[in-house]
């Protein structure tokens, strides 16, 4: 399976890089060929951190502005360390979905290295699948948050590339999502918009599913709006279910 998620015609078409300038980036250095410019938004003293894994087409850098990081950090609360993957922003190395779940190791590497003893995983969309990574690599993450997240990654590569019914079971063998979380117990706050056409809200039940009844809280958002807009549409009660959630695991 990992020849096929190597093909270039497939990841040219799977994913959509944004590349830009970032001062003060945190450099992640992967291996030789690769670093990833990531955004860190620290305080001093402050040793819990929200990782986020963004979504297709997004970059660290408006997110560093953006309100959920200013929910995230405000009064230094949380500090906040924005992902960002191999080709997008300044980052360099080879984009494929093989290397981008494999990087979200050394992203928490470098987190925790910088002293963050108590860790949440924040996905969107993409990022959902990085974030699920996160927690089968890193067991002591302290909480989940999924935004507009996928239950399988053949839906994901289904979107724009051709399956055989063969080729979708092995997709969803390689990143297996049960074996994934399967000793993962801490809270995880799942938001999806009702109208989501890209990622329809079926995953957001298939997710609670597979949840429920292993995690200690878990906590559904069902919101109005579809895939892009679910935050805009929701601003107020997604940022308290947000804020809850932190008070909650922190």
């Amino acid at each position: 399976m990992k020849s096929l998620l190597d093909n270039e015609d497939l990841n040219e078409k799977i994913f959509f890089p944004v590349t830009y300038e970032m001062e003060n980036s945190y450099p992640v250095r992967v291996d030789d060929t690769c670093t990833l410019h990531c955004k860190y938004i620290c305080y001093p003293g402050v040793k819990r951190a929200v990782v986020i894994f963004y979504g297709n087409g997004e970059c660290a850098e408006s997110y560093a502005e953006s309100e959920l990081v200013e929910e995230i950090t405000r009064a230094g609360s949380w500090n906040c360390f924005i992902a960002e993957y191999r080709g997008y922003g300044m980052s360099t190395g080879r984009l494929n979905i093989v290397n981008v779940l494999s990087d979200a190791g050394k992203v928490m590497e470098a987190v925790a290295q910088e002293g963050n003893g108590k860790i949440v995983v924040f996905g969107r969309s993409l990022g959902g699948f990085s974030a699920i990574q996160s927690i089968s690599c890193c067991p002591g993450v302290s909480g989940v948050i999924l935004e507009s997240a996928y239950s399988c990654l053949s839906d994901f590569i289904a979107k724009r590339w051709p399956l055989t019914n063969n080729e979708k079971q092995g997709l969803d063998d390689f990143f297996n999502y049960p074996e994934k979380v399967k000793d993962y117990h801490n809270p995880v706050l799942l938001i999806h918009g009702l109208r989501d056409t890209l990622v329809p809200f079926r995953h957001c039940t298939a997710l609670h599913q597979l949840f429920e009844g292993r995690s200690e809280r878990v906590i559904m958002f069902s919101a109005r709006g579809g895939h892009n807009n679910v935050f805009q549409m929701n601003s107020e009660s997604y940022l308290g279910h947000v804020r809850r959630f932190l008070r909650f695991v922190g």
